[in-house]
């Protein structure tokens, strides 16, 4: 999957711009969509839903002393018109926009039949968007195509303007401060470069004339709806709103759904972010779950309520506009982010996990959403990469399996910054999440001051439980944000472990423990414990000696150094509660008397976080002098890899990148590390995911 790159140069605004610079900023952003286009004539990515972000910020930035500068805001000078009601059609029958079989005149003498079809097409989304749903009509415009329909201009778009774009709008003068007059630009033919069009270009038109009729309107409503301004330029709920509009009138078309990996593989992304910013631009078009969703729960009304809100204030404030919408609609019972939080739960009910009749009524032929995270032995702590936490109004989905049926609950922590809006859904899922004569056990958290943990009960009736954490987003006063928050300054860990009531459970009594070899300590202390402290003594709790203070998140890995000897341990809450628990006994902690091969690490390993799964010995002493093999083995008894190492002061330690004997990066799965040492063989599991 292409993930597209569109960075403007950072700018001053257009009052000091002159038309040298302004006239280099669009011979630049044409030079970068140059780059792309390549791309997707090569079919290695689709193609740009829209350049219409393009042409509202070229209209921002362009010195009032420049009219006309091309490609993307000149009106084509075509030979032929067609009207309809409220539109007029321009476009040639020769050359190289000649439109789709312009010799096929078989319903109005002497019109193409592609044109007098897409000219009842924009009728179509015209009679629905303002008839039926009630918008705000698009505004009429100067005249200059011939009279103040609103005109739509086919041309060959990649030759013109070199964007491989199903179409644009473009805002053409102002009628107040915050909208704008425009018109439109769709492509000739479709052919060549819009894959599934060939044989069918009206459903191109029809999406592409649901999509930039509908900026059209949001250009009478609020043409500002756009966080940031240079480099980093938000047009999310614009764009997301159009390719819902697209659906919603054309829904057999679903041209949308080659745009939802976008969305899939990257939930823990803002609703926020989109448009011309790194990586972003196709995923604004693949959040148009979000309104999709919105109006599966509250009808079609709900958008227009939410433009009309945007309407009401100068700047970018769509998230605000939602939160009051949603009140309205649900008579003040649900708002933005509790809306959020189920939004993220139906996205789990994609793909194979669609269960018919409920969620996304499209769901089977959505994409999976991504697993950001797992865990298979317990107690584990889930550590979430900084490059993967989620965003305001993005979500981790986190996987549980493996656990022990014999303990029946699990317990789960999690340690945040509560004055963030996370909550944490538990979904225990079947055997068969598809199912739905097999229920589907739905928990959910929202952490305050006072949260920190929660058990999920009868583990064993579910094949495995998933874990949503999400930030719900956080309506602020309009235009609190000069740009968008695309950095993801909100850490988080939990912990998950097997339940069967407070304790100490790692180390125990007349353990054996090893100088310089990890170690997970692991307790289990109840929620009204916030943070912990481990100490160790040597002298059965006479004296204390402090390792940490953490979070109660039940587990902490430990490598012992220093004394040797008998010791205890205790964990204690750091707070007032006067809780601990404390080993029964006391374990040895010594020195390493034979070799000793720790377990891989990370276990489990993540491709898209981890450099690889490392393999560690720990040699006894006299032993200081070996070498180590290790093969990499499938559940399949395929030899995947062989790896070795020779030993550095004691210790060898190897990595395994996830590659085969080929260079070929493995698939996801359990494997084995077969380890060879000193003429003895060590089998040690480990899982890796994508």
């Amino acid at each position: 999957m292409i993930v597209m790159i569109f960075i403007f140069s950072a700018i001053v605004s257009a009052e000091e711009m002159s038309e040298k610079d302004y006239l280099q900023l669009v011979q630049d952003i044409q030079a970068r969509y140059a780059e792309y286009t390549e791309a997707i004539i090569d079919g290695e990515a689709p193609p740009i839903k829209s350049a219409t972000p393009i042409t509202r910020y070229l209209f921002q930035m362009k010195p009032k002393s420049l009219s006309v500068t091309g490609p993307y805001d000149r009106r084509d000078d075509l030979d032929q018109t067609y009207d309809t009601d409220n539109f007029k059609l321009h476009y040639t029958l020769s050359g190289v926009d000649a439109v789709y079989e312009p010799d096929t005149q078989t319903i109005v003498v002497g019109v193409p039949d592609y044109i007098v079809r897409s000219g009842d097409i924009f009728e179509e989304v015209w009679n629905y968007i303002i008839n039926v749903v009630g918008y705000t009509p698009a505004l009429y415009d100067t005249g200059e195509g011939g009279d103040t329909r609103i005109d739509v201009y086919f041309c060959d778009i990649i030759t013109q303007t070199g964007v491989a774009a199903y179409g644009f709008s473009n805002p053409e003068v102002y009628v107040t401060s915050k909208t704008a007059y425009g018109f439109m630009f769709l492509d000739n033919d479709y052919q060549d470069s819009y894959p599934g069009y060939t044989d069918f270009p009206l459903n191109a038109v029809r999406v592409t004339a649901a999509h930039e009729f509908f900026h059209l309107v949001q250009f009478a409503h609020d043409m500002w709806e756009v966080e940031g301004s240079s480099s980093v330029y938000s047009t999310s709920w614009s764009e997301m709103s159009s390719t819902y509009m697209e659906d919603e009138i054309y829904d057999n078309v679903n041209d949308y759904y080659g745009y939802l990996p976008y969305f899939y593989n990257f939930p823990q992304w803002s609703l926020r972010r989109g448009g011309y910013t790194n990586n972003m631009d196709y995923h604004m078009y693949a959040s148009a779950v979000f309104p999709i969703f919105l109006v599966d729960k509250f009808g079609p009304s709900i958008m227009r309520e939410i433009w009309e809100g945007c309407a009401s204030y100068q700047g970018p404030n769509w998230w605000l506009a939602a939160d009051t919408a949603i009140m309205d609609a649900s008579i003040l019972t649900e708002n933005l982010q509790s809306m959020f939080k189920e939004f993220a739960l139906w996205n789990l009910f994609t793909h194979n996990w669609a269960r018919s009749g409920e969620y996304f009524p499209e769901a089977s032929f959505y994409d999976p959403v991504y697993l950001v995270a797992g865990v298979n032995s317990y107690p584990s702590i889930v550590d979430v990469d900084d490059t993967l936490l989620p965003d305001d109004l993005g979500t981790n989905y986190i996987l549980l399996e493996n656990y022990n049926p014999d303990s029946d609950t699990l317990a789960v922590a999690f340690d945040c910054d509560r004055t963030k809006p996370w909550s944490i859904q538990v979904v225990g899922m079947p055997a068969d999440p598809g199912n739905v004569s097999q229920s589907v056990w739905v928990d959910d958290r929202e952490f305050d001051s006072t949260t920190t943990q929660f058990l999920i009960p009868d583990v064993s009736e579910h094949s495995f439980i998933i874990l949503i954490a999400s930030l719900n987003g956080q309506p602020t006063e309009p235009g609190a944000f000069s740009q968008p928050n695309f950095a993801r300054t909100v850490p988080y860990k939990i912990g998950v472990a097997e339940y069967s009531g407070e304790g100490l459970f790692s180390p125990q009594a007349d353990d054996a423990l090893y100088l310089q070899v990890s170690y997970n300590i692991s307790w289990y202390l109840d929620e009204t414990v916030d943070s912990v402290r481990i100490e160790i003594s040597s002298n059965n709790g006479v004296t204390w000696e402090e390792i940490a203070v953490l979070p109660n998140l039940f587990v902490y890995q430990w490598t012992p150094a220093g004394e040797t000897g008998e010791f205890v341990m205790r964990v204690s809450d750091i707070g007032t509660s006067g809780k601990s628990v404390q080993t029964n006994g006391t374990f040895l902690i010594t020195g390493v008397t034979e070799d000793v091969v720790s377990e891989p690490y990370p276990n489990p390993s993540w491709m898209q976080i981890h450099s690889g799964v490392k393999f560690k010995a720990i040699f006894a002493t006299g032993n200081q002098d070996r070498e180590m093999k290790v093969h990499i083995v499938n559940l399949a008894g395929e030899k995947v890899r062989e790896i070795y190492g020779s030993s550095t002061g004691g210790q060898i330690e190897v990595e395994w990148d996830y590659t085969n004997e080929a260079g070929q990066t493995v698939a996801a799965g359990m494997y084995l590390g077969v380890v060879e040492i000193g003429g003895e063989t060590v089998v040690k599991k480990f899982f890796v995911y994508r």
